[in-house]
């Protein structure tokens, strides 16, 4: 089963919600189409997911395809779990960075505390980070939430 997608600007959100689900996801929230096509031809074992209907037909015939219609995300997430039959793995869940898709590696928190609240700091000792972006992650009240929110949406 092909878990990769590659997602069209509008489709913002919905690219957050399928990197924090575990599933690579290729999104540039500045790029034009035929800049996005290229990236496409490039990766063409990929799923690409669109909004626009001029976009879907130019592609229709050479890639794996398919235009979202909902302007929710949230519904778009259930279409494309029932459409593909996607598989939610909780142990992949929050192993992607949220902002370019990198994969997360497991850190000591000593070495990032300056990137750390104290609150957390204190509270917390998993801690995941994106060489990439620099960033922190951690799993707060937010993730478990979120988690909630992810798994209402899905059923």
């Amino acid at each position: 089963m092909n878990e990769n997608f590659i997602l069209d600007m509008p489709l913002g959100k919905l690219a957050k919600k399928l990197r924090i689900l575990g599933f690579n996801t290729i999104y540039y929230n500045n790029i034009t189409y035929d800049e996005l096509e290229k990236i496409v031809s490039k990766n063409s074992n990929y799923i690409v997911l669109t909004k626009s209907t001029k976009f879907y037909e130019s592609l229709y015939n050479k890639y794996n395809i398919l235009f979202i219609k909902s302007e929710n995300w949230k519904s778009q997430l259930r279409f494309l779990v029932m459409k593909l039959k996607l598989k939610i793995n909780i142990s992949k869940m929050f192993s992607r960075c949220i902002i370019c898709n990198s994969k997360l590696i497991q850190v000591e928190k000593e070495n990032y505390r300056e990137f750390i609240p104290d609150y957390v700091y204190l509270t917390i000792n998993n801690f995941k980070y994106c060489k990439h972006c620099k960033k922190v992650y951690w799993r707060g009240t937010h993730v478990e939430n979120m988690i909630k929110d992810l798994f209402k949406i899905l059923k």
